[in-house]
């Protein structure tokens, strides 16, 4: 509802029910003033008679009585009059007047003797008409009271008026004019005519000030959000256009937010809702231990870890980097994260195998060299140790060979050290080691069981030595073969110091040579 209505209708509802209150107020008043006026007038119709009453009464004279009653009768708001004396004399217009205790509203007015004074002689009562007095005095408390309420709503009307005039105008000018400025602009409002320097021209003042702090507060926000954006705009530059895999998970192993270069390392698809560990890394558990980690203590961690993939792939490996990312959202509960920046080194680590693998391999039978022969007759010999078995060293010197160098070549022999190679490497089990000591020399390396050490190594010897001398193929018809000259140290029967072994050995495989090659012997 429009503020001039609510005006108009408080101020009319006001002035209704206060000159209600007024004009009932008004008429009881006047009521009861018209009441004590007509006595009054009746008391003074009384006094204007009183001396020719007193005569009338003194001298006993009905005529003069008559007279007295007859000029007071015809006054309009006289009723009836008993006139008495104290002799007797009773005269009235109306035998009703004999019973005066019975009626109300009688004036009566006492006669004294127009000589003696004080001495009463008779009584004048006069009856007036109630209900011509109350009629008058009714209508006369009505008018008045109708023009008191008349001049009360005009009053009220007026000063409506005025209101609307000098107030709800004003608001409305102002409310229109504000109405059409729009937050931020510098447009600002006019003072309403005549109302410059009054209380709305105050409010006027104030609504400019504050839209000019609206305006410099939009100008400020206009220019943060801006900045808010080219930063937000480089940032996630950075993150879609890194070359690194970024993404952001939550304490139930669920990805929250992601990079396109995380999916182009990982080479998956992985649902926001599943746990993403097992379509990411191969070795979950170890993974799971360096979150947990990083959870608990906070701390950043990095690790080489191998992708997940098909058995046929390729190993694929990530660097990866760890840490706590905590966060509080629009309701300000705090949230705590695990982001991880993973890095495809693959390519490294494949170049680092072969490397490695240079490193410990001979070039030529990709068998162990003799400098990382020690580090893993090491690791065997710690691995029998813990398991309470023997540790065993077998050399091995071709027979036979040089001939093969000199009458094919060396590239027939390099074929035969291969082939051989080969065939040593096929016989032994995947924890046995086998490595190239120069030349035609290898040796071998396994644990057994300390009861039947010497029996499996008997049988071991045997059987590798006769695959090692089938025939071997040279190219162009030709046809070689070589034997085999072995010797073998038991550490069950002596000690577990390898260089003492391998001298054992040498001792041995020089004794089958000895006796005519192509044998074995155990060290006794």
């Amino acid at each position: 509802m429009k503020l001039s209505i609510r005006i108009a209708l408080v101020v009319t509802v006001l002035a209704l029910l206060g000159s209600l209150l007024i004009s009932l107020f008004s008429y009881q008043h006047t009521l009861e003033n018209e009441r004590d006026i007509a006595n009054t007038h009746i008391t003074q119709l009384g006094n204007t008679v009183l001396r020719t009453a007193m005569i009338a009464v003194y001298l006993d004279n009905q005529e003069i009585a008559d007279d007295v009653i007859k000029g007071l009768t015809s006054n309009e708001i006289v009723d009836s009059v008993l006139l008495t004396s104290v002799t007797g004399m009773k005269i009235y217009n109306d035998p009703k007047m004999l019973e005066t205790d019975q009626l109300s509203g009688v004036v009566s007015i006492q006669l004294e003797s127009p000589f003696i004074s004080g001495d009463i002689i008779g009584e004048l009562q006069i009856l007036p008409k109630h209900e011509l007095i109350e009629r008058n005095v009714r209508l006369i408390a009505q008018e008045r009271a109708l023009i008191l309420f008349c001049n009360t709503v005009s009053i009220a009307l007026l000063v409506m008026l005025v209101i609307q005039y000098m107030f709800v105008r004003a608001l409305k000018h102002i409310a229109k004019a504000l109405h059409k400025i729009e937050p931020g602009s510098q447009d600002r409002l006019k003072y309403p005519a005549n109302h410059q320097s009054d209380e709305i021209g105050g409010l006027v003042n104030d609504i400019n000030h504050l839209l000019g702090f609206v305006a410099e507060q939009f100008e400020s926000e206009r220019a943060l959000r801006l900045q808010m954006e080219k930063l937000e705009r480089r940032f996630r530059l950075i993150f879609e256009k890194a070359s690194v895999g970024i993404y952001l998970m939550d304490n139930e192993n669920h990805i929250v937010l992601s990079n396109p270069a995380f999916y182009d390392i990982v080479r998956t698809k992985i649902s926001c809702d599943q746990d993403c560990l097992p379509f990411i890394f191969k070795d979950v558990s170890l993974v799971n231990d360096l979150i947990k980690d990083t959870f608990c203590f906070g701390k950043l961690n990095n690790y080489d870890l191998q992708l997940a993939g098909r058995p046929s792939e390729r190993p694929r490996w990530v660097h990866c980097l760890f840490s706590v990312v905590n966060t509080t959202d629009c309701d300000n509960v705090s949230n705590t994260y695990l982001q991880a920046i993973i890095v495809d080194i693959s390519e490294r680590k494949f170049q680092e195998q072969i490397t490695k693998f240079q490193a410990e391999r001979d070039p030529l039978t990709q068998l162990l060299n003799r400098r990382s022969m020690e580090t893993q007759l090491i690791k065997l010999q710690v691995k029998a140790l813990n398991e309470n078995n023997c540790f065993c060293i077998c050399l091995l010197d071709l027979d036979n060979f040089k001939p093969i160098n000199d009458t094919y070549g060396h590239e027939a022999g390099d074929h035969v050290l291969q082939i051989v190679a080969d065939r040593i490497r096929n016989f032994l089990r995947s924890e046995d080691i086998a490595c190239r000591l120069g030349g035609d020399e290898f040796l071998i390396a396994t644990i057994g069981k300390i009861a039947s050490a010497r029996l499996d190594m008997a049988n071991l010897a045997s059987k590798l030595i006769a695959t090692i001398m089938e025939p071997i193929e040279l190219g162009k018809g030709n046809v070689a073969s070589v034997g085999v000259s072995m010797g073998i140290a038991i550490s069950g029967d002596y000690n577990h110091e390898i260089s003492k072994l391998q001298k054992m050995a040498d001792d041995a495989m020089y004794e089958v040579k000895k006796q005519g090659k192509k044998g074995y012997k155990i060290y006794e």
